[in-house]
């Protein structure tokens, strides 16, 4: 945890809630990225994976986050557009 001046970023691993159904249970995991101060606060969940207990047995199933994948394409796509919009008025008025 970093504390500045009554501000507060954190770092979770989110909590594992039991769902018991039948004979196994499942149970969701999640990394939590958490900011606070006096008055306000803010939270981001991220999905990591899902463990499914069955007696003795434990498998971990990893989830894709296709959402965070398709959101870091366009910021890339979008800064790729911005620097071609700088560039574009120095090569007219260089006469190319």
């Amino acid at each position: 945890m970093l504390k500045n001046n009554r501000q507060y970023i954190s770092l979770v691993e989110g909590s594992a809630i039991e769902s018991p159904s039948g004979n196994f249970q499942v149970l969701p995991q999640s990394r939590v990225v958490q900011l606070s101060g006096s008055g306000w606060g803010w939270v981001w969940n991220r999905p990591t994976g899902v463990v499914i207990r069955q007696k003795d047995e434990e498998h971990r199933i990893p989830v894709f986050n296709f959402t965070r994948i398709i959101t870091l394409l366009l910021y890339g796509v979008s800064v790729f557009l911005v620097v071609l919009g700088l560039l574009k008025p120095r090569n007219i008025q260089r006469g190319a």
